[in-house]
């Protein structure tokens, strides 16, 4: 009796400060999914590491935990500690597959605003006349080339030929006794030399 008494003393005084009679380690592994995630059943912490992973934080505070820039996409590990979660519950949770699905609609959603931002950026230059100089038409010239969507036009081509006779070859040749023999090479640099 008195073992049994022992053995739930932990989870009853648990209960009585925080309602529930889990142990904290029973709680923590509760934490951690091993059957497959449905989509409804994607908590808000659980969207907030894709957010970081996707975007990062816009606060300063937040991303300097962590040693980034406001804006600067976090690792799965960076985005658990910041969620106060260890970092083996943001590995299993990236291998279920509705959080993959999650993590590429926000991907492509991502690179859609980024394409659409480019796109401004892009009309912008067109029509900004800069300081009338010719690399500010060049500018303007390919950023409406772009929207229009017509290919880049290369340079003219120049072909050039040299024929020279003479044939060179890499290496370079040491003579230490003065009266050696000649190799080939030296051989045949001589005779176009003679020519």
């Amino acid at each position: 009796m008195n073992n049994v008494e022992t053995s739930t003393l932990p989870a009853a005084s648990e209960a009585a400060t925080t309602g529930s009679r889990e142990t904290p380690l029973a709680r923590s592994r509760r934490r951690i999914p091993t059957t497959p995630l449905k989509e409804t059943e994607i908590t808000g912490r659980m969207r907030l590491l894709i957010e970081y992973m996707v975007h990062g934080s816009p606060h300063r505070s937040i991303s300097e935990k962590v040693n980034k820039k406001p804006g600067e996409p976090f690792t799965p590990e960076e985005a658990a500690r910041l969620l106060h979660r260890q970092h083996r519950w943001a590995r299993r949770l990236l291998q279920q597959p509705a959080m993959q699905r999650l993590l590429a609609r926000e991907t492509e959603a991502f690179r859609t605003g980024a394409k659409a931002r480019a796109w401004r950026k892009v009309d912008e230059l067109a029509h900004t006349p800069g300081d009338g100089s010719a690399a500010w038409a060049k500018v303007n010239h390919q950023a409406a080339n772009t929207i229009i969507g017509e290919p880049k036009q290369a340079g003219p081509t120049i072909n050039v030929q040299t024929n020279v006779g003479v044939s060179v070859k890499a290496g370079l040749v040491l003579r230490l006794p003065a009266n050696a023999p000649q190799i080939p090479l030296e051989q045949e640099t001589n005779d176009d030399a003679n020519r």
